[in-house]
């Protein structure tokens, strides 16, 4: 096992083991060890290629999973959403392409309940001692206390915490834009501004977060599950799963109870 050859406050710098100079789970395993010990911190590197070689228990938890073989070799889009695995992998493209480090991003993710939390995300690549990028390590962290929250995001939280709480009920705009005293149309221009998309597909986001989290363990029906959270048509609920997941609601069940 290759040991970590320099690690400074400007890069993380690694000598790979393996001939071909591909970083591999044992040239990381120093991290593995130090963040296993971090229960709320989801730590995660991959290759250059995008695929998985290391993580610690509360990212295997997070995924559903019990082994860090168990994702070795997996990339996002066998993790997550279609369209979320789509702006991760852009994402990281663009670190491994031009070294662009993500610090101290706040973003809102649903977790393991798929309920709505506030994590704080960093993203770094990995250099070779050459200085060639082969590989990103990543941690994310829940905020707790949302007084941590930077103002810009603490604008939000009541808003946020209003569509966490009425997934089933009608949300309007209006009434989330009357929360923080915005007109609709400032409301909705803010709201774009920070989180990337519209109030309307955040909602619609978050809705479809929390169904698959009952597709995944619960026994409801899927017209109950939709029901239960918003989609009064079936129809319409599917069409966005969809969309969303790139599979139909049945056809993931069927994947979650079989893995």
């Amino acid at each position: 096992m290759t040991s970590l050859s320099d690690i400074t406050s400007e890069k993380i710098v690694i000598a790979p083991a393996s001939p071909d100079g591909q970083l591999r789970g044992d040239d990381v395993k120093m991290f593995e060890i130090l963040f296993q010990h971090f229960l709320d911190v989801f730590f995660y590197v991959k290759n250059c290629r995008g695929c998985w070689i290391s993580c610690n228990a509360a990212s295997l938890a997070f995924l559903n999973y019990s082994k860090v073989s168990d994702v070795v070799g997996k990339e996002e889009k066998d993790f997550f959403p279609h369209k979320i695995a789509l702006e991760i992998r852009q994402e990281d493209k663009n670190i491994l392409a031009h070294g662009h480090s993500v610090l101290n991003r706040i973003e809102i993710v649903p977790n393991a309940y798929g309920d709505l939390v506030w994590v704080q995300t960093h993203k770094l690549p990995i250099y070779d001692t050459h200085d060639n990028i082969i590989g990103i390590v990543g941690i994310t962290r829940p905020i707790s206390n949302m007084e941590t929250l930077p103002q810009k995001f603490e604008f939000f939280s009541e808003t946020i915490a209003h569509i966490r709480s009425n997934l089933a009920n009608t949300i309007k705009v209006t009434d989330l834009a009357r929360l923080v005293k915005l007109s609709e149309n400032q409301f909705r221009r803010k709201f774009k501004d920070e989180f990337g998309v519209t109030p309307q597909q955040f909602i619609l986001r978050a809705r479809l977060q929390a169904t698959a989290h009952l597709l995944r363990g619960g026994t409801h029906t899927i017209s109950m599950i939709a029901s239960e959270h918003g989609f009064s048509d079936q129809s319409y609920f599917t069409k966005h799963f969809k969309q969303f997941f790139g599979e139909t609601p049945l056809q993931y069940r069927r994947r979650w109870t079989h893995s």
